[in-house]
């Protein structure tokens, strides 16, 4: 079913109820459900909107990612800026919120090259190749021991890694010579299969054939 609308997208990503896209300009577009200010206050408090709502940033964006119920976008500087819900401080702005907020500059002083979202939380990997998350600690997602935070903090671990990966309530990080270590929730087996069941607050080494 083709989208109702006339923009072209260079980037599309598809969160739980939402899709947003990317124009060649920089620009956001998200549409589908706002139940959790998927489409910010642009949507005029609607609830759902089957045409792209212009999402506002501070800068223009080269990527953008949807999580379950929040998105966030990445400008030319390694900038992320994140909106939608803020129960747990997923946004990264520094506070929570009862209430879903317009796009907040994350608070953190290196640039990103990649976000991953899951549910409630954040990950970014730093232009040294260092993860940090923020948000929901519910399962250990941020990668260390503690509560929710909605500041970005270091994942536990010496390891640098290339590209991360999240699921609802776990995240995966590709390492430099190419091995796979996961962190949070494994409920279903998704870090060790049919071993510990964790949560595991730290990366663990996923074996792969």
């Amino acid at each position: 079913m083709q989208v109702q609308t006339s923009l072209s997208f260079v980037q599309v990503t598809a969160g739980a109820e939402d899709t947003c896209g990317l124009t060649d300009g920089g620009e956001v577009y998200c549409w589908g459900r706002n139940g959790y200010g998927e489409l910010t206050s642009a949507a005029g408090g609607v609830g759902e909107s089957a045409t792209p709502v212009h999402i506002s940033l501070p800068t223009p964006a080269v990527s953008v990612v949807a999580g379950t119920i929040h998105a966030c976008a990445l400008d030319a500087s390694g900038v992320a800026s994140c909106w939608g819900w803020n129960s747990d401080g997923e946004t990264g702005g520094g506070q929570r919120s009862s209430s879903p907020v317009d796009a907040v500059t994350v608070a953190y002083d290196r640039p990103f090259v990649q976000l991953a979202l899951g549910y409630g939380f954040s990950c970014g990997l730093d232009d040294l190749g260092q993860a940090v998350c923020w948000g929901s600690n519910s399962d250990a997602q941020l990668g260390k021991s503690g509560p929710s935070g909605p500041i970005p903090t270091a994942v536990s671990t010496v390891l640098r890694f290339v590209r991360l990966s999240a699921g609802a309530s776990d995240v995966c990080g590709l390492t430099p010579d190419h091995s796979l270590y996961c962190w949070g929730a494994n409920a279903d087996g998704e870090i060790t299969p049919g071993g510990v069941p964790g949560p595991f607050s730290t990366p663990t080494l996923v074996p792969v054939p």
